[in-house]
């Protein structure tokens, strides 16, 4: 019988049971990191069908590119599959996942699938960190593109123009999310292993920050890491990296290894001189507004650099790069207010979110908080951070894969955040406020990790894509 949290990477198993793998199903094909996988797949000659809860854009396209998509469900095609995925996401009482333990399919997790995915590529180049994972991303694997090394990616997040988080390469250079969650990362085999930053997230799963820099130790300290490329500026970075037996490079606006200078701030971007151990290598016009994404250009550079990419490739771009979806996400302007679409859900993002999108108008903030636990734990910072915009409009809390046994309410944290912030259940009447008191020259931001932004960029403020 199939059992539970089998890390079929790391014992082997995955590479013996593979060969006996011809149709593979994905629980929960529709999301971006999912139908990525799914994608790579089918590419490779298995055959690939999988279910998903919401008809989203995502599974929509999956079907058109003759992938099946079903609706969950206990009697699902599921049961003549050889194999199945699932995400961290995916409740141990999912119809779907309970067939496949009562039949004896494998199952098989999402991080374990794509640990044994990139053992194909040469290079593989993990990116994880707290914040920042995608952007940095998708900008290493432009920087890789533009140096002729046809990286094939898999990211978090939607990269333009294909509206997809995979962009199909060759198989020398891999570019990966490294996901921290549940300790996902120490199923992958990154020969290049960058950390963005360590900070305390996913109390629901990491005790304190110590534990934390100890699951981003362990990353940096795999078997098939080559070199590390750490933030100078990050102290659970720094620690995470302390002792390491491979080369580290560092990155950092300040004193390192990849780092920027004669910064010139811009609504919307910036203009830095790019340095190499000290010495300048020419200048990047960045498009992306906030100190973060140049910490974030900064991170991509050194990956790109240390995977032998050149100096005036990354310059290159990194000065075209305009971004991902939900990262700051310029949706449209509308009576002379802009609208911007963003996945911040910790502080520190919506800190430096909220800082990037000041300018001469007012700042509106729909955010909703994303999941019972975070929002408990880290209720104090997120108030504060909050309180960066000029008005904020509080939605109900999106559970996930939560219960809420401590009564936690988004009613509370607009209490806690005061001034000109209120309470609005639903994404949907939360937009309709806020199109009535935003005037020409204001900005609004609608933030959060969860569904906010489909229902309110597809419903109330819809934009041609």
């Amino acid at each position: 019988m199939a059992t539970e949290n089998t890390v079929y990477t790391r014992s082997g198993k995955m590479t013996r049971m593979m060969r006996k793998v011809r149709k593979i199903y994905f629980i929960g094909i529709g999301g971006v990191s999912m139908r990525v996988l799914a994608r790579m797949s089918a590419e490779r000659g298995y055959l690939v069908s999988g279910s998903d809860a919401a008809r989203a854009e995502g599974a929509i396209a999956l079907s058109l590119a003759g992938i099946p998509v079903f609706p969950p469900a206990a009697n699902s095609p599921i049961i003549d599959a050889d194999m199945v995925v699932y995400s961290i996401a995916v409740k141990k009482n999912h119809p779907e996942y309970r067939t496949a333990l009562r039949l004896g399919i494998p199952l098989v997790s999402r991080a374990d699938f794509l640990g044994f995915l990139m053992q194909d590529y040469r290079e593989r180049i993990g990116i994880a960190g707290t914040h920042g994972k995608s952007t940095v991303s998708a900008m290493c694997s432009a920087a890789l593109a533009e140096a002729g090394r046809d990286p094939t990616a898999a990211v978090g997040a939607e990269l333009p123009p294909a509206h997809d988080g995979y962009r199909r390469g060759g198989r020398e250079f891999f570019v990966f999310e490294a996901c921290e969650y549940y300790d996902s990362f120490l199923s992958f085999s990154p020969t290049v292993a960058v950390v963005t930053n360590a900070e305390w997230e996913h109390p629901d799963y990491f005790r304190d920050l110590t534990e934390t820099i100890s699951s981003f130790r362990a990353y940096l300290s795999l078997p098939s890491v080559r070199s590390a490329v750490v933030s100078a500026e990050d102290e659970g970075a720094r620690r995470a990296a302390e002792g390491l037996a491979v080369p580290v490079t560092t990155f950092g606006i300040g004193r390192a290894d990849v780092s920027a200078g004669e910064i010139q701030r811009f609504f919307g971007g910036a203009e830095f001189t790019l340095n190499l151990r000290g010495e300048v290598v020419g200048r990047v016009r960045l498009r992306v507004p906030g100190r973060h994404n140049i910490l974030n250009a900064l991170a991509a550079a050194a990956a790109a650099l240390e995977a032998g990419a050149e100096s005036r490739a990354v310059m290159a771009a990194l000065s075209s790069f305009r971004g991902v979806g939900r990262r700051l996400e310029r949706r449209g302007e509308l009576d002379g207010v802009i609208y911007y679409d963003d996945y911040a859900h910790h502080p520190t993002e919506i800190t430096a979110s909220l800082s990037a999108l000041r300018g001469e108008g007012r700042l509106f903030c729909i955010y909703q908080p994303h999941t019972y636990t975070r929002t408990a734990e880290l209720f104090p910072g997120l108030a504060a951070a909050l309180r960066l915009a000029d008005s904020v409009v509080l939605v109900d809390i999106y559970a996930a894969r939560e219960e809420n046994p401590r009564g936690i309410e988004s009613r509370s944290l607009a209490a806690a955040v005061g001034g000109n912030a209120r309470y609005i259940p639903t994404p949907e009447e939360a937009a309709v406020w806020v199109r009535e008191q935003a005037r020409p020259g204001d900005t609004v931001v609608v933030m959060g990790a969860g569904d906010i932004g489909s229902r309110i960029f597809c419903g109330e403020l819809a934009f041609p894509s």
